[in-house]
């Protein structure tokens, strides 16, 4: 879109703004990039920080491949966590905002915003000292994303994270959406 029927489309004060910050404002600034970010994109940009984070949060955890999580998502043997007092604290504290977050099933704002929290856990669940949560992020760019940690003797670790580009709601929906490949690895 140029930049002039960009300004057609605005009225009053936000026109003369926008045509200021396109006029003056440093190339990087000057006008709207032609490629937009999906939401996928934008969680894919945040997860580089995310990355950086786990390897200093997570030291000696073998990481599990895409594969492997699958496998273990749709294992059989997956014990349910019905709340957040479930999960382990270790695990918790490796989660930002996991105190905050809503129960699974709570109120939550979905959107930008609200009152409330604006996350939410859907699920929880272990197998032997696997530690599977899955959480969403309300906003502009909603958001699932599925974390798999193994608890030593230390805590735990951090072995696997990923955005799912589909919704899900439980435990049988996230099997689903895993079996079509929806799990996009960070």
């Amino acid at each position: 879109m140029s930049k002039n029927l960009a300004v057609n489309f605005m009225a009053g004060p936000a026109a003369i703004s926008l045509f200021a910050v396109a006029a003056y404002a440093p190339p990087s600034f000057a006008a709207p990039s032609k490629k937009l970010m999906t939401p996928t994109k934008i969680a894919q940009s945040k997860t580089k920080e995310e990355t950086a984070t786990k390897q200093t949060d997570d030291k000696g955890g073998a990481q599990m491949s895409g594969k492997q999580a699958a496998a273990l998502i749709s294992s059989p043997g997956l014990k349910s966590l019905s709340k957040k007092a479930d999960v382990p604290a270790a695990v918790a504290d490796l989660i930002p905002g996991f105190k905050s977050m809503a129960e699974p099933g709570g109120d939550f704002a979905a959107g930008c915003v609200g009152p409330g929290p604006h996350t939410r856990m859907i699920l929880a669940a272990t197998q032997g000292n696997k530690v599977i949560v899955a959480h969403e992020s309300g906003g502009i760019a909603h958001w699932y994303k599925v974390e798999i940690f193994e608890q030593t003797g230390k805590g735990a670790v951090r072995v696997f994270s990923a955005f799912v580009s589909s919704p899900f709601e439980n435990l049988a929906t996230l099997q689903e959406v895993v079996k079509k490949g929806a799990l996009q690895s960070v």
